[in-house]
């Protein structure tokens, strides 16, 4: 059981990619800590009986549910390179083809608990967990878990939650970089999908009353037919030389 709002949405790796991945890690986890010994740490779908709740971050849980790993995606950023530029076929018929760019992003753990030693150690399992199994990760989508991990300080007491609710509450982050793959359908702009987005946008840029498309007028520099200052030259038979200087506009 993975704890989201919407978690009976079907994911498509290429479509939802960055869903995809968040959820893949929360799967990872709770599939790790299921294997542990009652007493540490142990998993279960049942939130009245598990020892350690996984889950998204809007996941909309109440505080009582402690210790917790909540799962908070970082930024993602496409490499600067692609698998076949030139692209493979997808549609003959249509000639789109399809290509594959590498995605650079990162996944962050909050380790959370009532106090900053059992905090750490759930940091430290998660930290080993990724270790132990990166390649089990790479089977589903992966491209590469960057193990250069961070684990962030411990929060000061009561910085989590309000001490009303919970007098002691620590936090610690366990962030992994990875790189995955993500494969992409170019679609050719005479395609009918393309035409009729081109002609959304087409009408889109027109005024409201007389729907004539919107132009931007482009100023054009006025340049003079005969720039600077004309002069006449000086007359080479007289002795003295003296340039004449006249300005013939007028």
């Amino acid at each position: 059981m993975i704890i989201t709002r919407n978690s009976d949405i079907k994911l498509d790796r290429n479509r939802d990619h960055l869903k995809y991945y968040t959820m893949l890690f929360i799967a990872f986890l709770q599939g790790y800590f299921k294997q542990n010994d009652q007493g540490q740490f142990r998993w279960s779908p049942d939130l009245e009986q598990t020892e350690l709740v996984i889950c998204d971050q809007d996941a909309d849980l109440t505080d009582k549910y402690l210790p917790r790993i909540v799962t908070v995606r970082g930024p993602s950023s496409p490499l600067p390179m692609w698998f076949g530029d030139e692209g493979e076929s997808h549609n003959s018929a249509t000639g789109a083809k399809k290509r594959t760019i590498l995605i650079q992003s990162s996944i962050t753990f909050h380790c959370i608990a009532v106090t900053g030693l059992e905090a750490q150690q759930l940091a430290y399992r998660v930290y080993r967990a990724i270790h132990e199994y990166y390649m089990t990760l790479q089977r589903f989508g992966i491209h590469k878990v960057i193990r250069s991990m961070q684990i962030s300080p411990e929060t000061p007491a009561n910085a989590i939650f309000s001490p009303e609710v919970i007098s002691e509450g620590r936090l610690i982050m366990v962030t992994v970089p990875f790189i995955y793959r993500n494969t992409i359908v170019s679609t050719p702009s005479n395609y009918a999908a393309a035409r009729e987005l081109s002609l959304h946008m087409q009408t889109s840029m027109t005024t409201p009353n007389t729907r004539e498309e919107t132009t931007v007028k482009e100023e054009v520099p006025i340049i003079a037919s005969h720039p600077g200052v004309p002069f006449t030259q000086p007359n080479a038979k007289e002795e003295l030389q003296d340039p004449e200087f006249r300005n013939t506009r007028q």
